[in-house]
């Protein structure tokens, strides 16, 4: 394949025409799920209300509403690309906290856009953040192999926007990149890019002053790196590199239950009815966003169906998120009545919006109509450069 484009003097033949087919699809799809796009690329994401945050390649975080899909905020300050983000509510104060490869942690005013707080939180890359209420604790995980601990009484008591390292859950060989709570028995897990996962007993002292992380689990049925955890009524799932999500008692009993895919699964969403019970699983895999029944495998019995496939994105899938939404027309009426929706953002620079149903009437396999105009340069698409996406892909998966 000849090119006169300077840029790709480095780039394989298969380098270009998976770019080549990214940009074809990127533009077939570009209204799939009423994309928003943004000009960097979506590492993470949470919803509230109708409105997406999200955590970018380009150094910032961004909320946006899911209705408009107008940006209505843009936080920037990081020096390197933001990976994750909480949001902290306490009386009337709204924190977004965020963590980067700039090692840092920071807290934001969400009314003023103002940074309150900052620290250098780990000595690589973070990876995570985990908000556990209950607690008023802050844990984030990190390239550094290790789980930090930080106290959030100052910002639940109302004296101030800052965290207090208080301790460290220190064990694992490789990056730790992900992290779960299971509210019930009060266990942080943590997963690593080994496929390792922990789990630890925190005992906070009296004073707060400190929090010492004892392991009472370590969970290794994963080949290759745990990606995403969710845990629900006495059961962990997690996605992995792998191709796989492995469903498994938290204590480690029983044979844990395996649901393959066809790519790496990036993240995990478990969709709870009205009785706390999981119903359906959702997965990130790939480009492709699968569902799953779960009804059963939720209770310790049979196993998953799948139940949809959609085609989503053009890159990998790297964030989900439920978005309970009112039906059109029905804005304020207080009547109560929520549609279940799944938010998705990825590599690819977009959030797309999908009704739960949408999904599960999609078939397993289902693509949409391909008419692909000639491909693009992906500058040209707002995302990033090659190059850039590279460098990015060669981070994400470093350990």
């Amino acid at each position: 394949m000849q090119t006169s484009n300077p840029d790709n003097f480095f780039r394989t033949e298969a380098d270009l025409a998976r770019a080549e087919e990214r940009a074809r699809k990127a533009e077939r799809n570009k209204q799939l799920g009423d994309a928003i796009q943004f000009q960097g690329k979506v590492l993470s994401l949470l919803v509230t209300e109708d409105d997406v945050w999200t955590a970018e390649s380009g150094s910032i975080a961004r909320r946006t509403s899911l209705l408009s899909g107008k940006t209505k905020q843009i936080y920037r300050g990081h020096a390197g690309p933001v990976t994750c983000l909480e949001i902290l509510d306490q009386a009337d104060n709204r924190y977004l906290i965020t963590g980067s490869w700039d090692k840092t942690i920071k807290i934001w005013d969400t009314k003023s856009k103002e940074t309150l707080f900052s620290t250098s939180a780990h000595w690589d890359f973070l990876k995570d953040l985990l908000v556990i209420p209950s607690l008023q604790l802050l844990v984030s995980g990190s390239s550094d192999k290790k789980a930090n601990l930080w106290d959030l009484k100052e910002i639940y008591s109302g004296t101030g926007p800052t965290i207090k390292l208080a301790g460290v859950a220190s064990g694992h060989t490789r990056p730790v990149q992900c992290i779960g709570y299971d509210t019930t028995a009060g266990t942080l897990y943590t997963g690593d890019s080994m496929g390792v996962i922990k789990g630890w007993d925190l005992d906070i002292s009296e004073d707060r002053s400190s929090c010492r992380a004892s392991q009472r689990a370590e969970l290794k049925d994963h080949r290759t790196g745990v990606n995403s955890l969710s845990i629900h009524n006495g059961r962990i799932w997690s996605g992995s590199t792998d191709k796989t999500v492995v469903v498994q008692q938290k204590n480690g009993s029983g044979s844990p239950a395996l649901i393959e895919h066809s790519e790496a699964v990036k993240c995990v969403l478990l969709v709870l009815n009205d009785y706390d019970e999981a119903t359906h699983l959702v997965t990130g895999s790939g480009e492709d966003i699968k569902i799953f029944d779960i009804s059963a495998l939720a209770l310790g019995e049979g196993s998953a169906d799948l139940l949809g496939t959609m085609d989503a994105h053009s890159h990998d899938v790297t964030g989900l998120a439920i978005w309970r939404r009112q039906p059109t027309g029905e804005t304020n009426t207080g009547s109560g009545q929520t549609e279940t929706w799944v938010v998705s953002g990825s590599l690819d620079g977009t959030i797309r919006k999908w009704k739960l149903q949408d999904l599960i009437s999609a078939k397993p396999g289902l693509h949409p109509p391909s008419n692909a105009p000639p491909a693009q340069n992906t500058t040209q698409l707002g995302i990033l450069t090659e190059e850039e996406e590279r460098e990015l892909d060669e981070l994400l998966d470093s350990d």
